[in-house]
């Protein structure tokens, strides 16, 4: 039995299309072949040209690919015009107090439902010295410190040393020889992003202690509920370093699924956009 997931926007979006990071693409597009053929994957409250440019990424079909449907609709609203009940829709939240179980595929839940947020890249200039900040943030994860995600980059020679600011809590890492900056940004304190769903009365069940990315977290939904694989039977690998070359490498702060080289499954296409990026970011 093939289930349907809801990724829920959690904050306003009136942005251009191309306002959507193009790791968001990669991530959207990599729910469709993790939930698999005769799956619905709903991506709901999105700005009407947020939900027509991703419509759009959207058009190709395949047996192999979850349906995706693009709505400027909430859950809420989706849930009433399909006939689904709360009870039959699963928050999957980091505060629940049950576990994921593949029991929950087997006829207590139709939906599962992710509350996102996708923060863009920025680069900004330090307010405590001259040094340029590279300022990485990217889309939602699952996971028990909140919904924000953080991607840290070690491009440099050296050896990155951890900085912390008092002041912000922010985590930075600093090579020695050079006036770069990488900064993790977060929210001080974090933002409770499912809190917006969880007082909905939403049943819940949470994915284990780490964050996760959102394709990662779905598809992980998906081998517990309709493979009945146990969360703790997964294979993962926890902040995984995906090396470019001797001297390039990004630290990915999150839990992944293993794939048989012992790689993190990531999106196709995430490893060569984040080589990019990673290049286009320290090209001041």
């Amino acid at each position: 039995m093939a289930f349907t997931y809801v990724i829920e926007h959690m904050e306003d979006d009136e942005q251009t299309p191309a306002a959507i990071p193009p790791w968001v693409k990669l991530e959207y597009a990599h729910m469709r072949t993790l939930a698999g053929p005769g799956a619905q994957i709903h991506f709901t409250s999105l700005s009407k040209s947020s939900s027509s440019f991703l419509s759009t990424e959207f058009q190709s079909t395949s047996e192999s690919l979850a349906d995706a449907q693009c709505h400027q609709l909430g859950i809420l609203d989706l849930m009433k015009s399909h006939g689904i009940s709360l009870d039959r829709v699963c928050l999957l939240d980091p505060k629940a107090e049950k576990a994921l179980s593949p029991e929950d595929g087997g006829g207590t839940f139709d939906w599962f439902l992710f509350g996102v947020r996708s923060p863009p890249f920025h680069i900004l200039q330090s307010p405590f010295s001259q040094s340029t900040l590279l300022t990485l943030t990217a889309p939602v994860v699952h996971g028990s410190s909140g919904h924000s995600r953080y991607l840290s980059s070690s491009s440099l020679a050296s050896p990155l040393s951890r900085l912390i600011d008092e002041r912000t809590n922010e985590r930075r890492f600093r090579n020695p020889s050079d006036d770069c900056l990488c900064q993790f940004i977060g929210d001080d304190p974090p933002r409770d992003r499912t809190s917006e769903l969880r007082v909905l009365g939403f049943p819940n069940r949470h994915l284990g202690p780490v964050q996760m990315t959102t394709d990662t977290a779905l598809g992980v939904t998906k081998l517990v509920v309709q493979d009945k694989i146990p969360l703790e039977k997964i294979p993962y690998i926890d902040f995984p370093t995906i090396r470019f070359n001797a001297k390039e490498s990004v630290e990915m702060p999150f839990r992944y699924v293993v794939e048989k080289d012992n790689e993190p499954k990531l999106p196709p296409g995430m490893r060569h956009l984040l080589h990019e990026d990673l290049n286009k970011s320290f090209d001041f």
